[in-house]
Formats: C-alpha cells, sequence, structure tokens
C-alpha cells in the first residue's frame, strides 16, 4: 500500500470516527445549556442530541417549561394564569382587610364605614373568594407561603407611603377608598376570575 493511500485510509478513518463522535447536551444547576463531545457522567445517563442545532432547540423547550425548584410555578415568562387570577383576587381582599385596620387606628369612624362597605364587597365577591380559596389550596405549600407573603407586602407597601402624610389626608383617603368600595371600583372583575371557573 502506498503511502499515499495509507494517509487517505488514515483521514477517511479520522473524519468517520468523528462523525460519529457522541453530542452531548449539559444543563447547569443555573439553567444554562452548553454542548460537548468530552464524556461526562451525566452526558451518559442521557440521549445524545442528533445535532447541537437540535439539541439547543429542545434545551429552550425543557428550560422554559420546567418548574422553579422553590415555587412550583413555571419559570418562563407566561404566568400561570390560575396563579394569576388567585393573586389578583387575594390582593382586592388583602388591600380591603390592611385598609379597613389602617383607617380604623387613624380614625375609628373611618374604620367602621370600612367595615361596613367591606361586608358588602366580600358578599358581592363571595363566588370569586370562594374559586380563589379552592385554588390555592391545590397549590404546594412554598408556592402559597410565597403568594401569601408578597400580597401581604405589596399591600404594606402602598399604606406606608399613605402612613407618613398627615392626618387629615389619610381620613381623606380613607373615605376615598370607601367611596371606591361602594362604587364597586374594587370588585373582581371577570376578567380576572375567568381562570378559576372550574372551582366552582
Amino acid at each position: 500500500m502506498s503511502f499515499r493511500s495509507l494517509l487517505l485510509f488514515a483521514l477517511t478513518l479520522l473524519f468517520a470516527t468523528t462523525s460519529m463522535a457522541k453530542i452531548c447536551k449539559v444543563i447547569a444547576p443555573d439553567g444554562s445549556v452548553t454542548y460537548t463531545d468530552t464524556p461526562t457522567a451525566e452526558c451518559d445517563t442521557k440521549e445524545p442530541a442528533a445535532t447541537p442545532a437540535a439539541a439547543h432547540a429542545a434545551g429552550k423547550a425543557t428550560a422554559k417549561s420546567a418548574p422553579d425548584a422553590k415555587s412550583g410555578a413555571p419559570t418562563d415568562s407566561s404566568a400561570d394564569p390560575v396563579e394569576t387570577a388567585v393573586v389578583g383576587v387575594m390582593r382586592l381582599e388583602d388591600k380591603l382587610r390592611q385598609t379597613q385596620e389602617f383607617c380604623a387606628s387613624v380614625l375609628p369612624a373611618s374604620g367602621a364605614r370600612l367595615g361596613e362597605a367591606g361586608g358588602k364587597w366580600r358578599d358581592r365577591n363571595a363566588g370569586a373568594l370562594r374559586q380563589m380559596r379552592r385554588a390555592f389550596a391545590d397549590f404546594d405549600l412554598p408556592r402559597q407561603h410565597r403568594i401569601a407573603a408578597s400580597v401581604k407586602q405589596e399591600t404594606r407597601q402602598s399604606l406606608a407611603t399613605i402612613a407618613t402624610q398627615p392626618k387629615n389626608s389619610q381620613i381623606r383617603w380613607c373615605d376615598q377608598v370607601a367611596d371606591e368600595i361602594d362604587g364597586r371600583t374594587l370588585d373582581a372583575t371577570e376578567n380576572l376570575t375567568q381562570p378559576l371557573q372550574s372551582y366552582q
């Protein structure tokens, strides 16, 4: 066999071996995806990707739908519509509760007016509140704690600004909120509660 034929055979063998190399997708703890032809422990347990482009597309789909370890919620930008509805109704109820407590501390008469308005609000929104609580009960405990803490914190932050105002301004604000509740401005809308319809 001539040197040239031997060289050609060696090159053909080299290219054939390289083209058969196993391409592995490795997902880091932060969710970033890399590809390697170097065998790793993780690589041996996973299906090889046909091509880096195909594996990258599959990796993006997996990363998008993978649940967040802490909350159980999807990590992609589209929020769970049921959770969005639950949070929306909880915000309304928590705003009503914390506002009534705050206004009662500013002026008992304001607290009493808000208490009366709040009772009517709860009657009008009983269906939405019931649906919200049933959906919320289906979430795992870490998710429940995260949502409840976030809603309470948002309400506290909005009240913190009012708390720095003079007392007369606080009383006017309390009256304004009572007017909004009576005017049904703070009622849960059908658009908000639509994802909760299955929780009758």
